[in-house]
């Protein structure tokens, strides 16, 4: 182990023979062995064969002590004979050297414990109850004296009952100074009545309270002025209350000086019983040094007609917020007219400050009658007006603001008419059919109509349009329909419009413009592509010498410098170029002949119908081109396709039109002709299969023909004397006929006199009567007659005016 004492089990023989042996006692620890020191640790530390002994002693255990149970923890062992001991190097748990506790069981009785009040041997001394530097037992305790009256007072009597407790039992006290016991109200706390004769505070007198008897027995006295009862003589709100005797002295009056303020009224109370009413405090008069009555009170004057404005000279003093109605301070100036209500019934515009008017007045008390500035003018004249005599005149009634004039006999009322509205556009009376311009009326000139929507272009160039909107084709707005016509404000100048199935062209300032659906590059080279489309409209060509412009379905043609060119839908043709493709150009193309593949010159007009298109030249003769299908081409071939345009073999023709599969022409004579799709008789021949005409055919029981219009199932013709012609399908009450019923004889449509009309894809027509009124009729889901409502049928409707 290491500790320098080899193992006395190791032995080894010397030069003589001898066994010499270790000293070692337990050679595996290094606290064991023969030069060590005992400790009390239960092992032969020093291996001299015994265990824990003193040094200077040879018996086991000499060095382990007497160890006592500690049975409450509070380190002090039990002193009882048969107490728990332990013989141990070190005390166990639970155990302590000392046995001086006279109560193991109890942790709060120990010789280091504090003797109190308890009946018990708190410090095991002995003793019970003693005091800190006696040794007499009960040292602690206090002597109580019985209270029999129970009002905290112990008897005086010399055999009054006595206990010796730590604490005062019930019915006892310390005090043993009561002098009657048996009366609770007499004691040496009690107050010594000065009307019972007795001695109630044990004083040895009777009625002897400090500070003596101001008043006897249970009354009550006035706080006002002295009397015959010798009151405190108090004054104001004070003087009302009074006080009252107990146990010989007064108590307080009810309302004491000063403890309240003073208060401004109407009545005059004296709140603070000072003898003063209505006064600041601390205001005093500077003769008499006092403080003033009503100084609380201000002036105030009367104001009879309620303007504001006091009359100066009548005048009374009132309380702040109590004066009556009528009277006002002086904040205002005087008032030169002041009257009851009634009396005068301008009395309260009268007064300092207010506006001269023009009535015979001094309004502004400035001593000046109607002096400038005046006013009171009437509010909707703008003209130059003169007060006269108190009432107002027009001086020059052509003085009026611009868009008013002057139109009644009532010159207080001054420029009242508006010059922009229908009924006076621009001056008295001038009524207005369609809409008021520029101080004009501004009235339709020309109008178009496409599948279901519908524009119309005035005299000052402005464009109104109304019906189907989805693609934009009739407002720049995301409303699905427009339910009447509103401005197209985007464009001016415009004169001519042509509208397609879902998008719309102008002549605009001699450009071409097209808005709405762009699908087939209906918008031309600058429309931003296809599947596209946009409210605002495009420029598709510049000026060069526009003198026609046709939209069909998908395509547009125009007449530009005198060449037919085509732009849109390539498909069956239709563009006259030579191509035919399920897709769109957006180049601005001439229309070549069939003939000699050439531009198409010298042309006049242009036609544009679902799928193919037709051409008028100056010399009248008509060259048409694309889907042939239903015959709309008129050359009798009847091909699919015609990719280039044919002359249809008429001459002297005047006006041309094409519609969805139809095509018609008027002749210098008056006389129409027609071809292609003949369903519903809309080409003006017996109706009976093929359906179809392939080559133009006069149309029987019209004559005088002027302007020739076609829809996609009926044709309206209008008369050199204006009369307007129909035929065709009546589904939807286009032909202007109550007869339902489609035929090829055209109907006079009754009463109308048309300057210019157009007919709709969809069944509807539109035409502008004589007498400047756009009236439509027929199909109208879409609201494209313009009526604000989906009324339709054949009864002619006026188009809504735009205010």
């Amino acid at each position: 182990d290491g500790d320098g004492d080899p193992d006395d089990q190791c032995c080894n023989e010397d030069e003589s023979g001898d066994l010499i042996c270790g000293t070692d006692c337990n050679d595996n620890n290094g606290n064991q062995h023969s030069f060590n020191t005992e400790v009390c640790d239960d092992i032969d530390n020093d291996c001299d064969g015994l265990v824990d002994e003193t040094i200077d002693g040879e018996e086991d255990d000499g060095l382990k002590t007497i160890f006592t149970i500690d049975e409450d923890g509070d380190g002090w062992g039990s002193d009882a004979d048969d107490a728990d001991t332990v013989f141990a190097c070190e005390a166990p748990e639970g155990y302590v050297e000392s046995a001086t506790d006279c109560d193991d069981d109890d942790n709060q009785r120990s010789p280091s414990a504090t003797e109190v009040c308890d009946d018990v041997d708190n410090d095991c001394d002995g003793l019970i109850d003693e005091t800190i530097d006696g040794d007499e037992d009960d040292g602690l305790k206090t002597l109580f004296t019985i209270d029999a009256d129970g009002d905290g007072f112990g008897s005086d009597a010399d055999d009054a009952e006595t206990v010796l407790a730590c604490s005062a039992p019930p019915g006892y006290v310390m005090s043993a100074t009561d002098c009657d016991d048996d009366a609770a109200g007499v004691n040496p706390g009690a107050f010594d009545s000065c009307t019972d004769d007795i001695d109630n505070d044990c004083s040895g007198e009777v009625n002897d309270p400090i500070g003596g008897c101001d008043c006897t027995g249970n009354i009550s006295q006035s706080c006002a002025v002295p009397g015959s009862e010798g009151g405190p003589g108090l004054v104001g709100l004070c003087a009302t209350s009074s006080r009252t005797c107990v146990n010989g002295e007064w108590d307080d009056c009810g309302i004491m000086p000063n403890s309240q303020s003073e208060v401004c009224d109407a009545t005059g109370v004296d709140e603070d019983c000072d003898g003063k009413v209505n006064e600041i405090t601390g205001l005093l008069d500077p003769l008499t040094q006092e403080e003033i009555d009503d100084s609380m009170k201000e002036t105030y004057y009367r104001d009879r007609d309620g303007d504001d404005y006091p009359d100066l000279s009548t005048s009374a003093q009132y309380c702040p917020d109590l004066e009556p109605n009528g009277w006002i301070t002086d904040e205002n100036p005087h008032d030169c007219v002041d009257v009851a209500l009634g009396t005068d019934p301008e009395s309260h515009l009268i007064h300092p400050g207010a506006p001269e008017r023009c009535n015979n007045r001094d309004d502004d008390c400035d001593l000046f009658i109607d002096e400038l500035p005046l006013s009171g003018a009437p509010p909707s004249s703008g003209a130059t007006l003169t007060c006269v005599e108190g009432g107002w005149d027009i001086v020059d009634t052509s003085d009026c603001p611009s868009g008013f004039a002057h139109c009644d006999s009532n010159l207080a009322n001054g420029c009242e008419t508006d010059r922009t509205t229908l009924t006076d556009c621009g001056a008295c009376d001038n009524e207005c059919a369609f809409s008021c311009g520029d101080d004009a009326c501004d009235e339709v000139v020309g109008v178009a109509a496409g599948l279901s929507h519908t524009c119309a272009y005035t005299d000052q160039g402005r464009v109104a349009c109304w019906g189907t909107n989805a693609m934009k084709q009739a407002q720049d707005s995301s409303s699905p329909v427009v339910t009447e016509p509103a401005f197209f404000g985007a464009l001016s100048g415009v004169t001519e419009l042509s509208l397609g199935e879902a998008f719309s062209c102008a002549v605009s300032d001699g450009d071409i413009f097209c808005w709405g659906d762009n699908q087939y590059a209906q918008l031309g080279p600058n429309g931003g592509g296809v599947a596209t489309f946009t409210g605002t409209p495009v420029q598709v060509t510049t000026t060069t010498n526009i003198t026609s412009l046709a939209a069909g379905a998908y395509h547009v043609c125009a007449v530009v410098g005198g060449t037919a060119k085509c732009w849109g839908y390539l498909g069956d043709g239709r563009l006259g170029r030579g191509v035919s493709a399920s897709q769109g150009s957006s180049v601005v193309g001439d229309v070549q002949r069939a003939s000699d593949s050439q531009s198409l010159t010298g042309v006049a007009q242009v036609a544009a119908g679902n799928s193919h298109s037709c051409a008028r030249t100056t010399g009248g003769a008509v060259y048409c081109w694309g889907d042939d299908s239903l015959g709309q081409v008129g050359d009798g071939a009847n091909t699919a396709d015609k990719t280039r345009a044919v002359d249809v073999g008429l001459s002297n023709i005047v006006d041309i039109a094409a519609g969805s599969y139809h095509s018609c022409a008027v002749h210098q004579n008056g006389s129409v002709y027609c071809w292609g799709y003949n369903f519903d008789g809309q080409a003006g021949a017996a109706i009976e299969s093929p359906y179809f005409l392939a080559a133009p055919t006069v149309v029987s029981g019209i004559a005088g023909a002027a302007r020739i219009k076609l829809g996609g199932t009926h044709t309206c013709a209008r008369a050199s004397a204006n009369a307007v012609w129909c035929w065709g399908s009546n589904a939807s009450g286009e032909r202007g006929d109550a007869n339902g019923a489609a035929g090829p004889t055209p109907v006079i449509v009754s009463a109308l006199a048309a300057s210019t009309m157009d007919a709709g894809e969809s069944g509807y027509n539109c035409a502008l009567a004589t007498d400047m009124q756009l009236q439509c009729w027929g199909e109208n889901s879409s609201y494209q007659l313009g009526t604000g409502d989906i009324t339709g049928g054949n009864q002619r409707r006026n188009v809504l005016s735009i205010p």
